[in-house]
């Protein structure tokens, strides 16, 4: 059974963050009801898949700490997009992510030698933002360029829901800028083994 503290150890160390920075985001979360927390010690609440995607994603999207609950919520909600005009499947990027840490958690542990094994990239997600100081102002994205280790799939594109536009990575999003007078962007890049270092520990 891991704890919530070890959950946050195990975050930091794969992401390469301070203890103390992942466990300030662990603490927002407890206080925004979104990582399970029941009691101390013995009795504190194992964590899950669930719980470690949604600490992922404030960890590595929030610029500040103070930050967790709303990075969380503008990245975790976020949809499939769909170009053909059809209504995106009802699975958030958090669905999608905890997803792919229950098949890592369930899976033998990874061997780096092993065929199937993508050889050319390390990258798990990226998520995408404008750096601007009203938030609200630009839409995020994230982009998923993983599968699992029994099944590799191509990158899949998360946006808000009315989005219908391509949107496969930091250059596309530059052009939805251009005009705006939002020059700076922010990508935040979690690789694949952070994942599934992460993954492997549940």
């Amino acid at each position: 059974m891991m704890t919530s503290l070890q959950l946050a150890a195990v975050v930091a160390g794969a992401l390469g963050l301070s203890r103390g920075t992942v466990v300030q985001h662990l603490r927002n979360l407890q206080k925004g009801d979104k990582i399970t927390f029941a009691g101390h010690g013995r009795g504190a609440a194992p964590m899950g898949p669930g719980d470690a995607a949604r600490l992922l994603i404030a960890a590595a999207g929030s610029d500040a700490v103070k930050d967790s609950l709303a990075t969380l919520n503008a990245f975790g909600e976020l949809l499939p997009i769909r170009t053909d005009g059809r209504p995106p499947p009802q699975v958030t990027f958090l669905d999608h992510l905890t997803g792919l840490l229950t098949e890592i958690a369930s899976a033998p542990r990874r061997d780096e030698k092993d065929p199937e094994l993508p050889k050319l990239t390390n990258v798990a997600f990226t998520i995408v933002s404008a750096a601007c100081e009203d938030r609200d102002r630009h839409p995020r994205f994230a982009i998923s360029k993983t599968g699992t280790r029994s099944k590799w799939m191509g990158a899949i594109s998360f946006g808000p829901r009315d989005w219908e536009q391509p949107m496969m990575g930091e250059s596309d999003f530059a052009m939805q800028l251009r005009g705006s007078g939002s020059g700076l962007i922010r990508v935040k890049i979690v690789t694949l083994d952070a994942l599934h270092a992460i993954g492997g520990s549940l």
